[in-house]
């Protein structure tokens, strides 16, 4: 059984399943997927008619929200991104929506948000945080294949 979102650093290691984190589940009603199509677009001069030619495919966006995760979960995606490509770009296998099946695709963060929740008493060091958020952009390179 498939993991929801499996996110890898490399593009070798989404080839081969290895080194891949298993995200934690999203929040029920979190994990919104977008489907974006770029447009190179005009309008004519004479009649403002749209004139218009698709650029690529069409991208992903999945926007991820935890309610609560611990301090390790949080670090690890944290930590697996920071580990990606130029420290920025990740692989994740997703199910997508348009083509109803699993797919792999190079990806890059959005910002990352979270609110410190329980905080040791003694050290001050954060152990849980809640509202975690992320959003996954599809770069736009070309699906992986697993081998």
């Amino acid at each position: 059984m498939a993991n929801f979102l499996t996110m890898y650093a490399t593009k070798s290691d989404a080839e081969s399943n290895i080194n891949a984190l298993a995200l934690p589940t999203p929040s029920y009603s979190s994990a919104k997927q977008t489907v974006s199509t770029l447009v190179n677009s005009g309008r004519s001069a004479y009649n403002g008619q749209l004139y218009a030619q698709r650029v690529g495919r069409d991208l992903a966006k999945i926007k991820m929200t935890w309610k609560y995760l611990t301090a390790t979960q949080w670090s690890d995606v944290l930590s697996k991104i920071e580990s990606g490509e130029e420290g920025f770009y990740v692989y994740i296998k997703y199910f997508d929506m348009k083509a109803n099946t699993w797919k792999i695709r190079q990806f890059y963060p959005s910002d990352r948000v979270a609110t410190p929740f329980r905080i040791d008493h003694d050290t001050k060091e954060i152990l849980s945080w809640t509202d975690c958020s992320i959003s996954f952009i599809d770069t736009g390179a070309d699906e992986v294949t697993q081998k």
